[in-house]
Order: structure tokens, then sequence, then C-alpha cells
């Protein structure tokens, strides 16, 4: 029996606050990171909301009240120096999602900033952390898989990434796990094409939802990567704080 030639982990949509007490899928999320040990972390975009700046509290003084954007990139910090800290050994990818985005909108609309505000420099992202960063709605790929923060919050999202991406992909964003396949003629490698959601690591009964239903469940990404460049994957879902995968459990 051989071993996995390396693992990879993806992470995403954590929506992480300073405002706020952590979501036991983040703290749960951790443990299993310290005790497995990838070899790749894919941050998928949305790591920190950003709700200091977000178009959607304009006007809404009690929601922005008290939020500041250097606490936005302190925690955001914080919580990768923890997970380096703890996977010492792992490469790290960042993709910068929707939220993340929200820095670029607000220079845009505040061009005096420009120069000041940039999230994978206030972060420290490749200065400080040495990551890969991906711009927003770019494709990092790995071998024979592919990675966004997802272009789509349709129903059938899964089903609409895989035929405009024409490629095995794996995306975020939606918060819920689904996968849709779909076969090309052009594919000769034996592999079928999907694409494949990635549940989130935040809270599924956020504060905007006001307490009306969501699609929303806790996971996260495992890829077994082989040397050829296929991969096996294994979506884990998080169930009120607990994660269990290849018989060990880990809870929050």
């Amino acid at each position: 029996m051989a071993q996995v030639w390396k693992t990879l982990v993806g992470l995403f949509d954590i929506h992480l606050d300073p405002l706020k007490e952590e979501y036991p899928a983040w703290t749960v999320a951790k443990k299993f990171l310290r005790d497995f040990q990838p070899n790749r972390i894919v941050w998928g975009g949305d790591i920190a909301s950003v709700d200091s700046i977000s178009y959607y509290n304009n006007q809404k003084p009690r929601l922005a009240e008290g939020r500041r954007y250097s606490d936005d990139v302190a925690i955001t910090r914080r919580e990768i120096r923890k997970v380096q800290k703890a996977v010492p050994n792992a490469q790290h990818d960042y993709l910068i999602g929707n939220h993340e985005f929200r820095v670029q909108r607000y220079v845009d609309e505040h061009p005096a900033m420009e120069g000041v505000m940039d999230w994978a420099v206030n972060v420290g992202l490749r200065s400080d952390f040495g990551m890969n960063v991906i711009p927003f709605n770019k494709v990092l790929k790995v071998g024979k898989a592919a990675f966004i923060h997802g272009w789509y919050w349709t129903m059938q999202h899964a089903k609409k990434t895989v035929l405009q991406y024409g490629n095995n992909i794996f995306y975020g964003h939606v918060h819920e796990h689904q996968v849709a396949v779909h076969n090309f003629q052009h594919r000769e490698d034996g592999m079928g094409t999907m694409a494949m959601s990635v549940a989130c690591l935040s809270d599924i009964n956020p504060d905007y939802r006001h307490n009306m239903p969501t699609r929303f469940q806790n996971g996260l990404l495992i890829l077994d990567l082989h040397r050829d460049g296929t991969f096996t994957p294994h979506h884990v879902m998080i169930i009120n704080g607990v994660l269990s995968y290849g018989g060990q459990t880990w809870k929050a």
C-alpha cells in the first residue's frame, strides 16, 4: 500500500469578526490542522468579513459602531499566525474573496486611500506570511485541481460552475456543500469533470439573516494529491463543532 504523496486542506469563508466570539467550526478546524499537518493549505477567501468598510453598513450607524479596519487586519494576522505556528511546514495560498475585495471597492470610492489600503499588503500575506496570493475571481491551479473563491450564488451553483469552467474546480462563497459533474468529450485523462462547493467555517445563522432559514453548512476540504496531478477529494462536514475523519474525532 503506497502512501499519499501530499495532502491539501481547503478553508473557506471563516468570516473572522473582531466583535464576535470565534465560531466552533473554526475552532475545531484549527485543532484538526495541528494534528493532521497538511502539506498545503488553501485559504479560500472571505477569511475575514471586513465589515468595517461594508457597503451594507452605510447609513446604519449601530451596525458600524465600534468597527475599525485595523481590527479586521489584526484578527486576520493573528489567526494566520496561529495556523502557521501549528502547521510550520505547510505551503499557503490565499484567494481574495468578495469580502476582502471590499477594500478595493472602498479605495475606488476613496481614492485618497490608494497606496494605504491594500488587503494583501496590510495583512502581510506575502511579506510576513510567505503566501501565494490569488487575485479576486482568478483561479489557483494545483495539479489537475483548481480553486476559486466562487463565482455564483444560484440554487444550482455547482452545475453552473462546472459548465462555465469546464474542468475540476473547488470553491466556497455559498457556505454550503454541493457537487455537480459533467462529461466533456475532450477529456482523455480518465478523470471526471466536477465542481464542488465547500461548506463554510463561519456562523450558519448570521445576524443579517434575522433567523431566517439558510442553506449554510460547516465543513472543510481535504485533497489527497498524487504525483501525476490527480487527486482524491474528501469533503468533511463539521456538525455542532465536531469533526470526524479517518477514524478520529475532534471537538471545538
